[in-house]
């Protein structure tokens, strides 16, 4: 018996530590999207390929295009919001303890079948990683997502300056 509670916690801690608990599907969903709030304006969604970043004054319009992501590109962020179990980390989710000001509100949602979970993160002081205690590899992820796949891209790169300012 002295045995066996050991090796029954050992089995325990592995599991706790390896095991993925995300109840999301193995495999991308064919009509699997999202969309992601970041920044103060930037807005992306990858089932209408809108891709906003605030507004330019001297052009009187909206800082906007269209960006479409290859479908290898879906799957690497599907396995990875998987991979972080997205699906368990609550809808609102608070950074730091004070809101800032101005204070944003970025936030992703992902979409397939009748499935919606949209994370919202409340009080985010700065994007510093390191300061987001709880949820670093969300942040991790979630900043992946906006620098590789949204600001690396030409078409981010050519929309027109964004002039809304923030005090």
């Amino acid at each position: 018996m002295k045995k066996i509670i050991p090796i029954l916690l050992i089995l325990l801690i592995l599991c706790l530590s390896g095991c993925n608990t995300s109840s999301l599907p193995k495999e991308m969903p064919d009509d699997f999207s999202f969309s992601i709030h970041f920044d103060m304006d930037g807005y992306y969604d990858s089932k209408t390929k809108e891709l906003k970043n605030g507004y330019n004054y001297d052009l009187n319009q909206e800082c906007k295009t269209s960006l479409t992501l290859s479908n290898e590109e879906l799957k690497t962020i599907y396995s990875e919001l998987r991979k972080i179990n997205i699906d368990a980390i609550s809808e609102d989710i608070s950074i730091s303890p004070v809101a800032p000001k101005p204070h944003p509100m970025p936030y992703i949602e992902i979409r397939y079948g009748d499935y919606i979970h949209k994370v919202r993160m409340l009080n985010v002081p700065n994007y510093n990683i390191e300061e987001w205690f709880n949820y670093k590899d969300f942040g991790n992820v979630f900043n992946n997502i906006v620098e590789k796949y949204i600001k690396n891209k030409e078409e981010y790169k050519n929309l027109p300056d964004n002039q809304r300012f923030y005090e």
